[in-house]
């Protein structure tokens, strides 16, 4: 059975549709041999961007089942609609409010698990009535990419994959409240990001042969502040601020400094502990700031996993997005000294890495992808005897920005 519309067109079609709707001047076709050359980078078949198939739903429409956008331009114009609409017309309409954004809270209940929405919710960020309609369509648009090419599952069959998403607009760090109140939880400034490295004991990885201050760190983070320094690789500098200036920026989530100055000043880092009514750890949200300019570089959510055949568990860390999350999966390993390392490899589905998810509206289901952004960190103890880490990141095999860190006992 094919669940496409009843009107193929061709992408040329498609994209004078998208320009139309997006209000985008027109632009001359991509040259065959630069998506041969894109698809071999990116290590797809270009022909799934230069051929085609007509596909038509027979067997949809014997069966009598009646499509609501079965033309393309109608499709477009509700999902990506540029126009402010009333709140609650569609949830795939911007969003339109009249009440003044002081006002504006979040109805109790709305938020129903992973990727829950409900009433309230599409109203953060507004101001004067409207809202940043551009960044909102970037984010939809984001959004669509991940259902696209993505996979749907259910959250109740994949628990490690439930976590904290973000609602549209900035995420800075109410999503951190949010969450515990989901939980049924309480939040306490303090603590470390894992609870007690011997739950990550197992084969390949001997937590007893860390040395001291590595496992003091991860245990009790909010005791020591940190120093950092970054390299990008000269050819993903343009693509890092790409990412600042569409997402990272407005979202503030995911700031990465793009020049050494950026972080001359430090970084200031908030550790906020979140248990149930028992005392039981859940999670903890680590938020870190740029001193010289207070951006936040990240917000996330910290916590242990295990991964569908793991024999191991693994460090859990959940970035929120709009409607969804990155959510990256770290294999420990021993170092030498007494060094601990943290990898997030490319890998198939259900293996450590990184995965960007989109949450459903009900908060049962997700559209979750492999995102090809492998990492690792090396956390050890210098011959000084001072605390340091080293994190890359790449994308796919491709060196993308480094990290140094220097970490130190906070005095007092």
């Amino acid at each position: 059975m094919h669940v496409t519309s009843p009107n193929p067109v061709r992408n040329e079609e498609l994209m004078a549709a998208l320009r139309r709707v997006l209000h985008r001047p027109g632009a001359p076709p991509t040259p065959a041999l630069l998506v041969r050359v894109g698809a071999a980078l990116l290590r797809t078949d270009p022909a799934l961007a230069l051929t085609g198939r007509r596909c038509v739903p027979t067997r949809l429409q014997a069966s009598g089942f009646e499509f609501r956008f079965p033309d393309l331009v109608p499709a477009l114009e509700d999902l990506l609609a540029t126009e402010p609409r009333a709140v609650g017309t569609s949830r795939f309409t911007t969003p339109f409010c009249r009440t003044p954004a002081s006002k504006l809270v979040p109805k109790s209940g709305s938020r129903a698990g992973p990727g829950g929405s409900g009433e309230g919710r599409g109203q953060a960020g507004c101001h004067d009535g409207f809202v940043d309609d551009r960044g909102y369509r970037v984010d939809r648009l984001t959004q669509c990419w991940v259902r696209a090419t993505g996979d749907r599952v259910r959250v109740s069959e994949h628990p490690w994959l439930a976590g904290p998403i973000g609602e549209p607009g900035q995420i800075g760090d109410g999503w951190v409240q949010r969450e515990a109140d989901r939980l049924g939880a309480r939040v306490d400034e303090g603590g470390g990001l894992v609870t007690d490295f011997a739950s990550l004991a197992g084969d390949g990885f001997d937590p007893g042969l860390l040395a001291p201050p590595v496992i003091d760190f991860y245990e009790n983070t909010s005791r020591w502040r940190l120093e950092v320094w970054s390299q990008w690789s000269p050819m993903a500098w343009p693509f890092g601020w790409l990412l600042g200036a569409v997402f990272a920026r407005r979202l503030r989530q995911l700031s990465l400094p793009l020049r050494p100055l950026d972080a001359a000043r430090g970084m200031d880092s908030r550790v906020l502990r979140v248990t149930d009514r028992d005392g039981a750890h859940l999670g903890s949200a680590w938020l870190r700031t740029l001193r010289a300019t207070g951006q936040t570089v990240y917000s996330g959510w910290y916590g242990t996993t295990l991964l569908p055949g793991a024999a191991r568990r693994s460090i859990r860390v959940v970035f929120p997005l709009p409607r969804g999350s990155i959510s990256v999966f770290l294999r420990p390993e021993n170092a030498p000294g007494g060094g601990l390392r943290l990898s997030s490899p490319l890998g198939n589905f259900g293996d450590d890495g990184a995965y960007l998810l989109v949450g459903s509206s009900n908060g049962l289901k997700a559209w979750v992808r492999r995102a090809p952004i492998p990492e690792t960190f090396d956390v050890y103890v210098d011959e000084d005897g001072v605390l340091r880490a080293d994190h890359a990141l790449h994308l796919w095999t491709l060196p993308v920005v480094r990290f140094h860190y220097r970490i130190e006992k906070r005095v007092g």
